[in-house]
Formats: structure tokens, C-alpha cells, sequence
């Protein structure tokens, strides 16, 4: 679990989007070059990492972009829990956030 107290996010963001990239990136640093298999092994599997930043990027109307991708384990109970499935989401890293992210 990667701990967070509420008070640190920079107040600049103000949007979802925002709180998305900022915590992706946080992850992406944390977690460096993490692996686990979506399927079954095979004899080329090397795995898929558990966070991924690419570059940014121009898309074909001129607009920059950053391409995110996460895959964050879920709790067993998910399968008959009640609750929303972000409740459910467990760690993928321990520790603390980088401190260069945080807003202090």
C-alpha cells in the first residue's frame, strides 16, 4: 500500500485526469519495472508490467498525451462483496510516496 494522506496531493489538481496522471506517475516510480503474468506462462512469457508510462506522445490531431496503464490486484471478496470495486483494490507497492510528489 502506498500510504496518502489527502492533505499532500498538490493543490493544482482540480480535476480526475489530473489526480490520474499524478498518481500514475507516483506508481510508475515506485514500482520501476514490476512484472506479473496476465495468462498462463509460456515458454516467451516474460511478463507484463504492473504499471506502465510511455512517453508523451502527439496524437494525429496535434494534441500531447500520456499513455497510462495500470493493473492493480483485487480482493477475493470482490467476487461477492457489495461495495464499490475500488474498495477492493490491494497493494501494489508498500511505502510511502515519493516526496517530490507531495504537497507539503
Amino acid at each position: 500500500m502506498v500510504t496518502l494522506n489527502l492533505a499532500n496531493i498538490p493543490s493544482g489538481i482540480d480535476t480526475v485526469e489530473k489526480l490520474h496522471v499524478w498518481s500514475s506517475l507516483i506508481l510508475n516510480e515506485m514500482l520501476g519495472g514490476g512484472l506479473y503474468n496476465e495468462l498462463p506462462a509460456t515458454i516467451n512469457d516474460t511478463g507484463v508490467r504492473q504499471i506502465s508510462i510511455a512517453d508523451t506522445f502527439t496524437d494525429a490531431s496535434g494534441t500531447r498525451r500520456i499513455l497510462t496503464r495500470a493493473s492493480v490486484p483485487l480482493d477475493s471478496a470482490v467476487n461477492s462483496g457489495g461495495l464499490p470495486i475500488y474498495m477492493y483494490a490491494t497493494d501494489l507497492a508498500i511505502g510511502n510516496a515519493p516526496t517530490g510528489y507531495l504537497e507539503v
